[in-house]
């Protein structure tokens, strides 16, 4: 599972310069255990927490941190030591399951530090607890690069989002390009590239050893007229017009993309999966399927207040297929597609947008399949 959270959450990271590796810990996950009162054993319900917390070890690298706390009945010298004590409690547990002393570590509150009130029962149970925080340690690289130009080779400052299937990492080039960002080694990543006045681009890169002293160059196309960049990232339920969740994130940097560059005027194209067949008719039920997608993408960005009168789509049916003979569901799935031309603006103001009948509805799918094949 992709860990899209940790940059933000890097606790500790130990390198020496010119080092082509080094080791962070990532924040993984909470479990908060409850005490009875004046007491720091744990019992059935709790040792049955932790037994499931221990379940995510599997091949990671784990450590883990414990913090305690009391209520606040009784002194602060005796709440000091009964929060020590349920640290400890917890400690000896997962040594006891086979966790090494050296990957764990312990620190107790007292009653300093409350997450309820103790006016009343069900806080003071509250603030009886000991919070397990686990951390995956993960070994990264620093990955050297520089966006440039493709038209003149000249530097260009532009922000970078790598990503791969386990770890995402973000960071910007400076004003000569030059960037250094985290990176898992041996893994294939994307760099998905934007910057002012150019297409949005990825650039698809296997991380090696050499890269943390020789800079890869990215080069970046101009926004021109005529022009074409696709969102590989922006994907369809089958069949329908509806967005996959991981589909909006690429969509908000279409947003960021026609604000940063508010002179420039688009073409969605709507694109759908119908292999093996020849191109469908503009009025059939298939091409309006890619019209549909074209417009759910026209209709979120205007509802973020980009003028429609720099928008236009349309819907090319099976026309354009990245994949005409797909079998594969990743085929499928990238038959199934927005693609975005840099337009004339004089003229996407002329243009009528393609349309559809008012009864349908490409939200539910509900339609026989031509073949069983998935648009």
């Amino acid at each position: 599972m992709k860990e899209a959270f940790c940059i933000a959450q890097v606790l500790f990271c130990s390198f020496a310069f010119g080092q082509s590796s080094f080791d962070s810990l990532f924040h993984k996950s909470d479990l908060e255990v409850y005490f009875k009162t004046d007491q720091f054993n744990l019992d059935d319900y709790a040792v049955a927490q932790l037994d499931s917390l221990l379940a995510l070890r599997q091949q990671e690298s784990l450590s883990y941190q414990i913090h305690a706390h009391t209520d606040a009945v009784g002194s602060d010298e005796y709440n000091i030591a009964l929060s020590k004590d349920r640290a400890n409690s917890i400690k000896s547990f997962l040594q006891q399951r086979g966790i090494s002393e050296d990957l764990v570590t312990t620190d107790h509150f007292g009653e300093s530090n409350p997450q309820s009130t103790n006016d009343s029962d069900s806080g003071r149970r509250l603030n009886r607890r000991a919070t397990v925080k686990v951390f995956h340690k993960k070994t990264l690289q620093w990955l050297r690069g520089k966006v440039t130009d493709e038209d003149t080779g000249e530097g260009i400052s532009a922000l970078i989002k790598l990503h791969s299937k386990s770890f995402e990492s973000k960071t910007t080039s400076d004003s000569t390009g030059f960037f250094k960002i985290a990176a898992p080694p041996n893994e294939v990543v994307g760099l998905d590239i934007r910057s002012t006045g150019f297409l949005l681009d990825t650039k698809m890169l296997k991380v090696n050893a050499l890269m943390s002293n020789k800079p890869v160059e990215l080069p970046m196309p101009k926004i021109a007229v005529g022009k074409y960049f696709r969102l590989d990232k922006l994907y369809f339920e089958g069949n329908k017009n509806i967005l996959l969740d991981k589909s909006f994130e690429i969509l908000e940097q279409l947003y960021l993309f026609m604000e940063e560059n508010n002179e420039v005027c688009i073409e969605i194209g709507g694109h759908i999966n119908l292999p093996f067949a020849a191109a469908v008719k503009k009025k059939s039920w298939n091409n309006r399927l890619s019209i549909a997608r074209a417009k759910q993408i026209h209709d979120l960005l205007v509802a973020k207040s980009i003028d429609k009168d720099r928008i236009h789509f349309v819907g090319y049916g099976n026309s354009k297929m990245l994949f005409p003979k797909a079998t594969e569901e990743y085929q499928m799935t990238k038959n199934r597609r927005v693609e975005i031309k840099i337009a004339d603006c004089d003229i996407v103001k002329t243009l009528v947008d393609d349309s559809l009948l008012p009864t349908d509805d490409f939200s539910t799918g509900t339609r026989k399949l031509l073949n069983n094949k998935i648009n």
